[in-house]
This record gives structure tokens, sequence and C-alpha cells, in this order.
């Protein structure tokens, strides 16, 4: 009886957590406007959401066996994070192989916590409403990734998109342009698109061409997950 009430108890902050990475994301969403302004609050609330997946959620996880390779990418991504912060408040630009890494640390962490959330989400017993916050966490962090990874492509060839390598071509303009790098990745995820932010190169096709192919197999997976898991609890 003890541990079926902890196993209750377990799932009770399970979908808590949901509900608190949810809020994490919006309110990054929704601070890009105010990011132009205040360079550095990216990376404050990145650092704050990467430490409240691995304390908030992977510490109350039904999967056991990856659970130290995500704090170890996470604690890796939070590390590289604070002298890229630092790097952007003295307007020193970070370095092609620094700029790899960082992104390499980030993505492999999203990703690693996409699988997670996938498979976490398979062994719930029910839909539940913490369910599917669950679930729309997982696909804004998909944004969220893909705008990481198109700056430091804007990094690293400048003439990637259109309306950006006339604006940004300075090294202090590697924090500015994440904001509408974020949210031009959510128009691709979305597969609307962004009419500020045109690919020209072929790299920059690819990756916008991917975010939006992930973004789509995701919803479809997610859907057909929670109409089987439907199904099976009315059956």
């Amino acid at each position: 009886m003890n541990h079926r009430r902890w196993n209750i108890e377990r799932i009770r902050q399970r979908h808590l957590g949901y509900r608190y990475a949810l809020g994490l994301l919006v309110l990054l969403l929704l601070a890009q406007p105010l990011a132009h302004a205040l360079p550095l609050l990216n990376c404050g609330l990145v650092i704050l959401l990467a430490t409240f997946l691995m304390v908030g959620l992977t510490r109350v996880s039904p999967l056991l066996n990856s659970r130290i390779p995500a704090y170890c990418l996470g604690c890796l991504a939070i590390a590289l994070e604070i002298p890229y912060a630092l790097m952007i408040k003295q307007n020193i630009s970070p370095s092609f192989a620094f700029t790899f890494a960082h992104v390499l640390a980030w993505i492999a962490f999203f990703g690693l916590y996409l699988f997670r959330m996938v498979r976490a989400l398979v062994r719930e017993p029910y839909v539940t409403t913490s369910v599917v916050m669950g679930a729309t966490s997982g696909y804004l962090l998909i944004g969220f990734s893909g705008g990481i990874v198109l700056d430091a492509l804007m990094y690293l060839k400048s003439d990637s998109f259109a309306p950006l390598k006339d604006v940004y071509n300075s090294s202090d303009g590697v924090i500015l342009r994440l904001p509408q790098m974020i949210l031009g990745s959510f128009g691709y995820l979305t597969s609307v698109g962004s009419a500020s932010l045109v690919p020209v190169s072929l790299e920059a096709q690819v990756i916008c061409t991917l975010i939006t192919i992930v973004g789509q197999l995701y919803i479809a997976i997610m859907i057909g997950l929670m109409l089987g898991r439907f199904h099976h609890r009315r059956g």
C-alpha cells in the first residue's frame, strides 16, 4: 500500500512538473521582445529552464536508465552558457570551436529531454491535462532548439538569411539575433514560415526544412499516442 501511494505521489509531482515546464517555455517565448533590450535575459532563462528540467522533471521521471546522461549534458550546457554570457557582456565574439561546442551541448541536452519526454508520456496511465501540457512543452522545446541552431548558423555564415545579413554584421549582434531566430524557428515549426527570416543558403534551407519536418512528426506521433491511450482507457 505504501509503495502504491508513493507511485501516485510521484505521478502527481511529475504532472506538476509538466505544468511548470510549459510555463517556463511560454515565459521564454513571451520574453523574446524584451530580450532585445536585455541581451542576457535569454541566457538566464535558458539556464533556469535547464536547471528545472534536471531537478524538477528528471528526478521524478519513470525512466531510470538515462538520468545520468541527462544530468551530465545539462550541467555541460549550463557550464558553457555562463562563459558565453560573459563573452556577450564584454562584446567578445565567441570562437568557432566554442560556438560549436555550445550549440552541440544544448541540442544534445534538449534532444535527450525530448526523447525522455516521449517515452515518459507513453508510460502515463491516462491522458490528463498535465500530460497534454507535457506534450506541448516538448513541442515548444523543438522551436527553441531550432532557434539556437539557426542563430549558430547565422554566426558561422552571415549570409544564410536574406533579411538579416545586412543588419547584424558585428560581433555584438550574435546575441541580439537570437530572439528573431527563435521566433523565426517557430514560424517554420508550425509550417507557416517567417517573412522576416528567409533562408538563402542551402544549409539554412535544410535546417528550416528539418525544423518543419520534426515539428509535424512530433505532432503526429503525440496525437497517435494520446488517441491510443484514450481508446485503451475506454476499452
